[in-house]
C-alpha cells in the first residue's frame, strides 16, 4: 500500500499534467520541438520528457556542427519578453508552464491553436542564442558560430536591446 505522501504526489503531479506531457507518456516517447534562431532558420530536435534545456542544447549544437557550446543557452521568447532557461530545467516543464497560462487565459475554449513546437501555448517560443561572452580577444574559427553570433548581433541592433556582457574568470 502506498504511503500518504507518495499518493499526495502522484496526485499534486498528475493535477500538474498537461495535454503535451501526456500525449508524449501515451506515445512513451518523444515529441518534435522547433527551435528559433536570431538569422530566422529553424530547427526541429525531438525532446524526451527527461530532456533539459542544456540537452537541448546539445542537440541543436550537432545537428548544427556546432563545435563549441560554452556560453550557447535556450531562451523562451514570450509576447512580454525573452527569458533564460537555466540548464537543468524541463523543457516539458516549460511547456507546461506555457499552457497553463494559455488554459487560463482562455478557460472556455476547448481546441486551442497548435504551435510548431507542438503545445498550445499562443506565440512562446524557444529561442537558440548565445548567453555569455568571455572578455577574451579570441575570435572564434567556426563558421557555424561566427554566423550565429553575427545574426544575433544584428538582432540586437534592430530591436535596441542590449547584449548582455559576462565576465567569466
Amino acid at each position: 500500500m502506498a504511503h500518504p505522501w507518495e499518493i499526495k504526489i502522484s496526485l499534486n503531479f498528475l493535477l500538474k499534467c498537461t495535454s503535451v506531457y501526456l500525449q508524449a507518456m501515451r506515445r512513451l516517447g518523444t515529441i518534435v520541438c522547433r527551435f528559433f534562431f536570431l538569422d530566422g532558420r529553424t530547427k526541429a530536435i525531438d525532446v524526451h520528457p527527461t530532456d533539459t534545456a542544456g540537452d537541448a542544447v546539445l542537440k541543436l549544437a550537432e545537428k548544427l556542427n556546432l563545435f563549441n557550446t560554452e556560453g550557447w543557452a535556450i531562451f523562451q521568447s514570450r509576447p512580454n519578453g525573452e527569458e533564460h532557461i537555466k540548464s537543468f530545467d524541463y523543457l516539458y516543464d516549460v511547456i507546461a508552464a506555457w499552457e497553463l497560462k494559455q488554459v487560463k487565459l482562455h478557460p472556455t475554449t476547448t481546441t486551442h491553436k497548435r504551435l510548431t513546437n507542438g503545445s498550445s501555448s499562443g506565440e512562446n517560443r524557444f529561442v537558440f542564442k548565445k548567453r555569455l561572452f568571455k572578455s577574451t580577444r579570441e575570435l572564434s574559427q567556426d563558421p557555424v558560430e561566427v554566423n550565429l553570433l553575427y545574426a544575433q548581433a544584428v538582432y540586437s541592433v534592430v530591436k535596441n536591446t542590449m547584449i548582455q556582457h559576462y565576465t567569466v574568470r
